[in-house]
């Protein structure tokens, strides 16, 4: 039986009940995870097995801009994250920009992930054309980014691009929460990606591109730190869902 379903322009993946990921489509990125940049061998309409994952998978996502640049990402019930495919923008969180046909475990900083049965909240997000962001939490409220930050989105005060897992300073995030219920959110697209974070005081922040207003502070200038909603609200259950 298949437990979750994700798709995106070009690629369809899956995950069966025994923790088995599944995809098929374009592979120009090594997004199919099986090994190979390979469009001939393998028909585009036909599964193939992603290699070299665990099965404690507590789910998958991905993010494309709207061609073959396609990024996975997944998190284990124990804390660990793997990415795969596209890596312009150092995505895929190894140190460098060379895309992976297989996944990759993510080193992240040497913090707690599962304090209490905490389960990681890990999102991902297109930040522009051929760029993909990820954002995550530990058990203690720590947010570490990596990936496309060129919007400012990570609020570490630039619009660097950023390699390697990277916790961002001064920022506490709300913890003991499910992936039902996160507190860190990632979105947008074209140029206009925002990151949202909830404190643990219940108030929600943000930072990245402010055209229309969407860091919610009140002006439409957009910030490389995190600026607070202007609501003041502080009551906040989830971000994203």
């Amino acid at each position: 039986p298949i437990r979750q379903l994700v798709n995106n322009e070009d690629t369809t993946a899956f995950i069966t009940e025994d923790g088995q990921v599944w995809i098929n489509g374009d592979n120009s990125h090594g997004q199919r995870g099986n090994g190979t940049f390979d469009n001939a061998t393998y028909d585009k309409r036909r599964f193939t097995q992603v290699i070299g994952l665990p099965t404690n998978l507590l789910g998958i996502g991905s993010q494309s801009d709207g061609g073959t640049n396609i990024t996975y990402g997944t998190a284990t019930l124990n804390g660990d994250v793997y990415t795969w495919g596209a890596n312009g923008n150092g995505q895929l969180g190894d140190g460098t920009t060379i895309d992976s046909a297989v996944p990759i475990q993510v080193v992240l900083p040497p913090l707690d992930f599962c304090n209490g049965g905490f389960q990681p909240n890990l999102t991902i997000g297109t930040a522009g054309p051929k760029s993909t962001a990820f954002a995550c939490v530990s058990a203690t409220g720590d947010l570490i980014v990596w990936g496309s930050n060129v919007n400012g989105q990570f609020g570490l005060g630039n619009n660097v691009d950023v390699l390697s897992p990277t916790i961002v300073p001064g920022v506490t995030c709300r913890t003991g929460v499910s992936q039902n219920a996160p507190s860190i959110g990632l979105n947008g697209g074209d140029d206009n990606c925002v990151l949202r974070i909830i404190k643990p005081d219940g108030t929600t922040w943000a930072a990245g591109n402010n055209n229309y207003g969407q860091l919610g502070d009140g002006t439409t200038v957009s910030s490389n730190v995190f600026v607070a909603d202007v609501t003041g609200a502080t009551d906040v259950d989830r971000i994203g869902q």
